[in-house]
């Protein structure tokens, strides 16, 4: 009897207000069926076997591997950069962007006998990309071997035979130091290090982040577009922006942040496709006596709620569509597996940097966010992420790590 009541009341519904609640149950019904395989959907279904999630990026690290040594061992240090100027090795050229990968060895805990290689996925990806014939900038790309047994450091090699590198022991050393204060003081060693090179910008990458394919073509848009403002009548100061991040944890880019650009992304977004649903439904339907005002509300806050749903992550995706369309924001604090930094910037991170001590809860990231708020400088964040943690190995941690999560 309940049911039938409730199927009653439903008829004597108006028109426009039945077809609402029919979207929103076929919406509940579908939405779970498409998002469970959507990371950092609210749908989605982690994987309840680690081991196969781990098997399965192996494999993935792998296949990244086997590209990179066939780019790698097809080159040599005369024609890895096809011999065009654009893609300096020699220090003496003029250097738009000096390109430095950080490293050290990784599984030395051993938990088991998988080498992952990550220096080699990433510096391979790296010079497949600086072979782009559409890039306008000159590179440089270094290796920067911060391990404190780097005679022990097998994988760095044969690539430092094909890309200069920066050491900063050269033998082993026992470590005094707390393990995030080793690791500042070897990123201010190699920041500069690249520095000194004379490059216009500098461009730190950590071993276990792997570039998206669009990375350097997105880097000079925002260059030329973000800091230089090349294009516009209203010329800023490129000394104004300390650094610029390409990376940021995918699990804190949600709306849930509560970062004030993404509370008016996500109402822009509602707004649009609720006005576009309401438009829609009153062109095929303009018998319905329903208040198009209501109607447009409620379309405005299910487009709310779907793309809370399928998440801020899975919706920037569309973005990669053209490097025109990335987002650039201010940066949180947090996490520095790709930063460029201006000379200005670099410079002024290097002078604070060499007068603090990290410690258990201060980590270089929050250095970094201390440099740019007391010397009241800008630091920014490209939207989505141009790089992929695949670290499965932490350096620091000690243990293997859900790649995804850091």
């Amino acid at each position: 009897m309940g049911f039938l009541r409730a199927c009653l009341k439903l008829c004597k519904l108006d028109e426009g207000l039945k077809h609402f609640l029919i979207l929103c149950v076929i919406t509940t019904v579908v939405l779970p069926m498409i998002c469970t395989s959507l990371r950092d959907s609210i749908f989605y279904i982690k994987p309840i076997n680690v081991d196969k999630e781990k098997k399965l990026l192996k494999i993935i690290d792998s296949k990244r591997l086997n590209e990179s040594l066939r780019i790698l061992n097809l080159s040599n240090s005369k024609n890895i950069y096809d011999g065009r100027p654009r893609h300096s090795l020699f220090k003496n050229q003029n250097i738009d962007i000096g390109v430095t990968i950080i490293t050290v060895s990784r599984n030395r805990h051993q938990f088991d006998l998988y080498e992952p290689k990550y220096l080699t996925q990433v510096a391979g990806k790296i010079v497949s990309l600086l072979k782009d014939p559409a890039l306008n900038k000159t590179y440089a790309v270094f290796l920067c071997n911060v391990d404190p047994d780097p005679n022990s450091y097998t994988e760095i090699s044969p690539l430092s035979r094909i890309l200069p590198t920066f050491q900063r022991f050269n033998a082993k050393i026992p470590q005094h130091v707390h393990i995030l204060e080793k690791e500042k003081q070897d990123y201010l060693f190699c920041l500069n290090e690249t520095m000194n090179r004379k490059a216009n910008y500098t461009f730190l990458i950590e071993d276990d982040a792997y570039p998206d394919d669009r990375l350097f073509s997105v880097l000079e848009h925002v260059i030329d577009n973000r800091i230089e403002n090349k294009f516009s009548e209203c010329k800023s100061k490129v000394r104004d922006v300390t650094y610029v991040k390409f990376y940021h944890p995918t699990r804190l880019l949600g709306y849930y942040s509560l970062e004030v650009e993404r509370i008016l992304e996500l109402i822009s977004i509602s707004v649009l496709f609720g006005t576009i649903m309401c438009q829609s439904y009153a062109y095929l339907y303009i018998k319905s006596k329903y208040s198009m005002n209501k109607m447009w509300f409620l379309f405005t806050v299910y487009s709310c709620l779907v793309a809370i749903a399928i998440g801020r992550q899975n919706i920037m995706e569309f973005r990669r569509v053209s490097s025109s369309l990335f987002q650039v924001t201010p940066a949180p604090s947090c996490c520095t597996p790709a930063l460029l930094f201006t000379q200005h910037g670099g410079q002024k991170v290097m002078e604070y940097m060499q007068n603090v001590r990290c410690r258990y809860n201060y980590a270089k990231d929050m250095v970094l966010e201390d440099v740019k708020r007391k010397h009241g400088l800008v630091g920014l964040l490209v939207q989505p992420n141009l790089f992929k943690h695949i670290g499965l190995y932490s350096s620091l941690r000690s243990k293997v790590l859900d790649p995804f999560i850091v």
